[in-house]
Formats: C-alpha cells, sequence, structure tokens
C-alpha cells in the first residue's frame, strides 16, 4: 500500500501486479489469424478439417475427446487442412490448430471445430445389377425349358 498526500486528501491505493502474456509475433506485423472454427467434417471413417490459410510455416493440429480440452498434439501440416484417419466411428472429436513458425513457436489457438466419424456403408454394385437380372432371367428360362421337356 502507499499514501500520497495531495492538498489536504490522503490517496490510498494498492499495487496491482499484472501477469502479460507475450505472443511471438510473424515478421510483418501481426500474427495471424487464430480466431476461426475449423470446417470439420466427419467421412467414411475419417475426419477432414480445413481452415483459412495464414503466411505461417506449418500448423500444429490437436485433438480431444472433451469439449474444451484437454487437446493432444496429432500433427502438423504445412497447408490450410489435415484428415485425421486414426478415428473411432461413433466418437466425438474436438478439433483446435495453432499456426506454428519455423522453430514449432505456436501464435495462438484457433476455436473448437468438432466432428464423428460416420460408418462407411459401401454403395450398391449398379454395374452388376443388369447382368445379375440377365443371369437370372436366363436361369429361369432354361428351368422353365427343362421342366417342359
Amino acid at each position: 500500500m502507499c499514501f500520497m498526500k495531495i492538498g489536504r486528501s490522503i490517496i490510498c491505493g494498492l499495487f496491482v501486479l499484472l501477469m502479460v502474456c507475450v505472443v511471438p509475433v510473424a515478421a510483418g506485423g501481426g500474427g495471424p489469424p487464430c480466431g476461426e472454427i475449423p470446417q470439420v467434417t466427419g467421412n467414411c471413417g475419417s475426419i477432414h478439417l480445413s481452415w483459412t490459410n495464414a503466411p505461417v510455416d506449418h500448423y500444429n493440429v490437436y485433438r480431444g475427446t472433451i469439449m474444451g480440452g484437454p487437446y493432444v498434439y496429432i500433427g502438423p501440416t504445412t497447408v490450410a487442412a489435415y484428415d485425421d484417419t486414426n478415428v473411432v466411428v461413433g466418437t466425438t472429436y474436438y478439433y483446435v490448430v495453432r499456426p506454428a513458425d519455423a522453430s514449432n513457436g505456436e501464435y495462438c489457438q484457433s476455436n473448437e471445430g468438432l466432428a464423428m466419424p460416420s460408418n462407411c456403408i459401401p454403395e450398391f454394385p449398379s454395374t452388376l445389377l443388369p447382368s445379375t437380372m440377365i443371369i437370372g432371367f436366363l436361369g429361369t428360362v432354361l428351368l422353365i425349358q427343362r421342366t417342359r421337356e
């Protein structure tokens, strides 16, 4: 505490210690944008992430299974997209992306994006359908001819 006399008044105040977080800044002023929510889509047994490209060396991608984290580092990418193939169908995953410089110093963290991978439903083999129908029809015709003989 400090006391200071100004005229007839005594001012009493507290010293407050402020913690300041210093974040590295990319050359050219200002770091890359980090507030975007990544576009996250669940596909057949995988999840695809994409986001707005920024002038950085690479991006670090993190994943968690609980909203708000904690997140585990799953890999880097030099483009503004990432395919996560190490997922379990039916599990919801939460992702954040952190732009980084060449020495792997991370600038900031994106907002969270989430997705759930879907089951793989095979497409119906439409090219086999006509041939299967023809073979079935010919088999029926031959069976009818045999029974008449």
